[in-house]
C-alpha cells in the first residue's frame, strides 16, 4: 500500500512540474529587428512566460554580460543602464530599482534562462507575441543623431531614440509649418502660430547627447512645445524644453500628454513655458526624476484622470498661478517624493483666497514625502487636504 501511495506522490510531483515548464513540440521563436535568432537550447514558457538563454540573448541586443557564480545573478549593461537578474529570484533590478518578476530566472538542463519581457522592456525594446505561429517578435531602438529641426521631425516615430548632438538647439518654429510625410507627426494651428502633435507612437525616446541639456524652443506663446495622443513607453533625458523669446500665453505648455502610458522624465528641464509645464489627461504611469519645472506663468501641472504618477527629486519653483499651482482631479497615486516646492505664487487671481499650493479634487493617494515646501506666496497649502497624506515633509515660511 505505502509503495503504491509513493508511486502516485511522484506521478503527481513530475505532472506539476511539466505542467509549469512547457517544452513545445513546434520551438518557440524569436524574432529580433526582423532576424531570427539561434539558441543553443530552444526558449521555454514558464508560468506563461518565455525564457530564453541568458548569454544568447543579451549579446544580441549589444549588452556586455557578467555572471557572479556565488550569487548565481547575471550582470548586464548597456550605455547607461544597468540590469541584474538572481536565478529562482522574483525581483530583477534595473538601475538600482527592484522589479517584481511574474516567472524568475531560473537554471534549466544546465542552462541559465532569464524572462524575456523584462529584458525587452528594461533595454527599451518592444515585445510582440504572434499565438498563433508561437513567435515572438522584438524591436530594439533604433538610434538617430539629429543635427537641426528637420532631421529630429522626420526622425520621430516607434520604436527610435532621437539623440540631439551636443551644441545643437531645435526651434520648431524655424521650420514651416507644411504637410509632413512622417504618418506620426502634424501640425495644429493656434492662435499665433502653430504646434507640434505627435501621435500613435510606442517605445520612443528623446534626449541629448551628453550630460548637459539639449534645447527644444518654440515661439509661438499660444503654442504647447510637444503634444502627444495615444503613445506610449515615452521616454524623454537632458532635455531643456520651453518657449523663447517670450513666454508662453493663455494654452502655451511644454509637454502635454493625452491618453498616453509609460513616460519617463529625466534630468530635464521644463522653463518659461506659458500656462504650465505638465498638463496630463488619461495618463498611466508617468515618473518625473531629477528634473524641474520652473518660471511658469499660469501654474505648475494639471493632472486629470490619471493614475502612477511619480516626482522623484525633483524642484518646482518660480512660478506664478492663478489658483492652484498644482492641479490633481479625478486621479489616484499621484506621489512627490524628495521634492523641493519653493518661491511660486498663486495670487494671481482677483480673489487672493483661491490660492493655494495644491488643490486635489475628486482624487485618492496623493502622497508627499521627504520635501522641503518653503516661501511660496499662498492662501493655502492645500485645498481638499483630507485628500492628501504628508509624512516626513518640511513645510515652512509660505
Amino acid at each position: 500500500m505505502k509503495k503504491i501511495i509513493k508511486l502516485f506522490t511522484l506521478i503527481f510531483l513530475i505532472s506539476f512540474s511539466v505542467s509549469n515548464v512547457s517544452f513545445a513540440e513546434n520551438p518557440i521563436k524569436v524574432i529580433l529587428n526582423n532576424k531570427a535568432l539561434h539558441f543553443d537550447v530552444n526558449p521555454t514558457i514558464v508560468n506563461g512566460r518565455t525564457l530564453v538563454p541568458v548569454r544568447e540573448i543579451f549579446e544580441a541586443l549589444d549588452c556586455k554580460v557578467g555572471w557572479d557564480e556565488k550569487s548565481k545573478t547575471v550582470i548586464a549593461t548597456k550605455g547607461d543602464t544597468y540590469i541584474s537578474l538572481t536565478v529562482d529570484s522574483n525581483y530583477g533590478v534595473k538601475n538600482g530599482e527592484k522589479i517584481q518578476l511574474e516567472t524568475p530566472a531560473k537554471i534549466i538542463n544546465g542552462k541559465t534562462m532569464v524572462p524575456l519581457r523584462f529584458i525587452g522592456e528594461s533595454l527599451n525594446a518592444s515585445i510582440l507575441w504572434d499565438d498563433k505561429t508561437k513567435t515572438i517578435s522584438i524591436k530594439s531602438l533604433e538610434t538617430i543623431i539629429v543635427n537641426n529641426t528637420q532631421e529630429f521631425i522626420d526622425a520621430i516615430g516607434s520604436n527610435r531614440k532621437i539623440v540631439i548632438r551636443e551644441g545643437v538647439s531645435l526651434n520648431l518654429s524655424s521650420i514651416k509649418a507644411t504637410y509632413i510625410k512622417n504618418p506620426n507627426v502634424h501640425w495644429e494651428e493656434v492662435y499665433d502660430g502653430y504646434e507640434l502633435i505627435l501621435e500613435n507612437i510606442e517605445n520612443f525616446s528623446i534626449q541629448g547627447q551628453n550630460s548637459g541639456y539639449s534645447d527644444i524652443l518654440v515661439e509661438p506663446r499660444y503654442a504647447n512645445v510637444l503634444t502627444f495622443k495615444n503613445c506610449s513607453k515615452l521616454n524623454f533625458k537632458n532635455i531643456n524644453v520651453g518657449h523663447t523669446p517670450d513666454k508662453g500665453s493663455c494654452t502655451g505648455g511644454v509637454f502635454v500628454f493625452e491618453n498616453c502610458g509609460d513616460i519617463n522624465i529625466e534630468k530635464s528641464r521644463l522653463f518659461g513655458c506659458g500656462t504650465e509645464g505638465l498638463n496630463l489627461n488619461g495618463v498611466n504611469k508617468l515618473n518625473f526624476v531629477d528634473s524641474i519645472i520652473t518660471d511658469c506663468t499660469y501654474d505648475l501641472m494639471t493632472i486629470d484622470s490619471s493614475s502612477n504618477i511619480e516626482f522623484e527629486n525633483s524642484t518646482l519653483s518660480e512660478t506664478i498661478a492663478f489658483n492652484g499651482l498644482i492641479n490633481i482631479s479625478n486621479s489616484y497615486n499621484v506621489k512627490f517624493d524628495n521634492c523641493d516646492i519653493h518661491n511660486n505664487k498663486a495670487n494671481r487671481s482677483y480673489d487672493k483666497s483661491n490660492g493655494c499650493l495644491m488643490d486635489v479634487d475628486l482624487s485618492e493617494n496623493v502622497y508627499i514625502e521627504n520635501s522641503r515646501i518653503y516661501n511660496n506666496e499662498v492662501s493655502s497649502i492645500f485645498r481638499n487636504a483630507e485628500s492628501v497624506i504628508v509624512k516626513d515633509t518640511v513645510i515652512e515660511e509660505n
